[in-house]
């Protein structure tokens, strides 16, 4: 068997894993609806892309300003809005991407850390156990922020290990890993900071002793230093200045004090562990698998993994995922950030019972060229199939379909009245801003469209409309009604309820109706 053989067993498992992924990917990006939070999120970066807000005052619907993360991945996903316009693909084609560039970087960093040999297309391993992961999946098609940091604090992980391992031009790297931290914690706070702990647990690991302990905390510094520094010269621009004050003082405080929304369940800040251990249970399987196929091989080989750099990835990942306890707010897709460390941990485990696997399966000739033909035949196929889901209606089918009815009566940028209950609806409030800037007028009866749905809304409402004078203008949505105002936006509505101050009638509104609207 030939070098060429075994690497083109890793070949064809790279290609046949890298289709399965992908379209898993499109199958869910292609299609038209997106999560509660990255509705809310796309529509900020396009309010951005359009002069609505700024970058230091995102603006999202209402009088106020959207303070619950910081501005970076907005800023740079309002470019994407400039380029494609306001399309429903547009913040899919920033996932996709973001997707892809983490897929090169993983990638990157296994090669950084696995020690060196000639077996090709090695890094299908680790792409193999993170891909298969069902919030990774769901989390790079759904705009979510934790995914923009991750490959952010995936790219200082990089450039801090190169610069440890390779020991060249270490201060420089650091620095330059301390500047791209900075980023991933301007992307959602500090979550985004744990590369800075990075040299400190490498020389735990590796060097040990205070000696070690105090050089790695020395280079740690480093990092720290570059972070308040920019934080420091950002403090000098006002706009900046109140942008960083209002996220630590409603936001960051608001959930280290449990004032937030509390999501898990009976285990509290532990639940983020549950989370871990169901979402890595493909990583689980796959590795059982090849240890098992290894075991039926009867195959050793030379390739040998450092165990210290395990338990370094290890201690990355565990940096990366245990802040988040600090909250109680706690989501399977906030390991999304140290998931690839996890991943990464477990391939340098498993690596050489996969090159023995691998290693004993010979791809060539006729088997070859028969899967070339395979490839082909499912390229078209899959063409074919994510064709025809593209622009189709996915998750939130129904609300979508009666979404762009009401778009298509209600004029852009409207503010509609609503009743009290529906302005609970966050993914409703969130599609009407993301499709056609609709937002909720704070006094109904002073809007000149009001809006029913009929799932929570009550009769009084109804009534409540009528009497002030609107009127039902389209009857054929199943789950809403849409209601126009008769009157002049002008018009003095203390003229229309008695508990209102009645108005001077020395000076009559020209706006004042013929007959009160509750007599007609």
């Amino acid at each position: 068997m030939s070098i060429d053989d075994i690497n083109n067993t890793r070949l064809v498992i790279y290609i046949f894993i890298g289709v399965i992924i992908t379209t898993l990917i499109l199958d869910r990006l292609l299609p038209e609806g997106i999560f509660l939070d990255g509705a809310t999120y796309a529509a900020i970066s396009r309010n951005l892309a359009i002069g609505k807000g700024d970058f230091w005052n995102l603006y999202y619907r209402g009088d106020g300003v959207f303070n619950e993360h910081p501005p970076l991945m907005f800023g740079v996903q309002a470019i994407f809005f400039k380029i494609f316009g306001e399309q429903y693909y547009t913040e899919k084609i920033f996932s996709f991407l973001v997707w892809m560039i983490t897929v090169f970087a993983v990638k990157r960093l296994w090669n950084v850390i696995r020690q060196p040999d000639d077996k090709k297309y090695n890094y299908v391993l680790p792409l193999m156990l993170w891909g298969f992961i069902q919030t990774v999946i769901w989390s790079y098609t759904n705009n979510i922020l934790d995914t923009f940091m991750g490959l952010i604090d995936l790219l200082a992980i990089i450039t801090v290990l190169s610069a440890l391992l390779s020991n060249k031009n270490v201060n420089g790297k650091l620095a330059l890993a301390g500047l791209i931290t900075f980023c991933a914690i301007f992307t959602k706070g500090p979550p985004g900071a744990f590369p800075i702990a990075a040299p400190i647990l490498y020389h735990i690991i590796y060097t040990k002793g205070l000696k070690g302990i105090g050089k790695g905390i020395a280079q740690s510094m480093i990092m720290l230093a570059v972070v308040v520094g920019v934080y420091v010269i950002l403090m000098q621009y006002e706009p900046a200045a109140a942008s960083i004050n209002r996220y630590m003082g409603q936001q960051l405080s608001a959930a280290l004090e449990g004032k937030r929304e509390i999501t898990g369940g009976s285990l509290g800040r532990f639940a983020i562990f549950s989370f871990l251990l169901v979402e890595m249970i493909p990583a689980f399987v796959i590795s059982i698998l090849i240890l098992v196929l290894n075991k039926i091989a009867r195959y050793k080989s030379v390739i040998t993994t450092d165990k210290r750099m395990i338990w370094l990835i290890l201690l990355i990942a565990l940096s990366a995922s245990a802040p988040i306890m600090l909250s109680l707010k706690q989501r399977s897709f906030y390991l999304i950030p140290s998931i690839p460390y996890y991943v990464l941990a477990l391939s340098l485990f498993i690596y050489p019972y996969f090159i023995n696997v691998t290693d004993r399966w010979r791809i060539s000739g006729k088997k070859l060229n028969r899967f070339h033909l395979a490839v082909f035949a499912a390229f078209v196929s899959l063409a074919f199939y994510l064709g025809n889901k593209a622009g189709q209606p996915g998750r939130d089918k129904e609300m979508i379909h009666e979404i762009k009815q009401l778009t298509a009566i209600i004029p852009e940028d409207t503010k509609v009245g609503m009743c009290d209950e529906i302005q609970k609806e966050f993914g409703f409030l969130a599609y009407l801003q993301r499709y056609n800037k609709i937002e909720v007028a704070h006094v109904y009866y002073e809007a000149e469209y009001a809006l029913i749905y009929n799932n929570v809304c009550k009769d009084e409402f109804r009534n409540m409309l009528v009497r002030f004078g609107f009127k039902q203008v389209e009857e054929n949505l199943a789950q809403y009604e849409i209601y126009k105002r008769k009157y002049p936006l002008n018009f003095d509505f203390k003229l229309l309820n008695p508990a209102f101050p009645i108005a001077d009638k020395s000076q009559p509104s020209e706006s004042q109706p013929h007959s009160q609207p509750d007599q007609e």
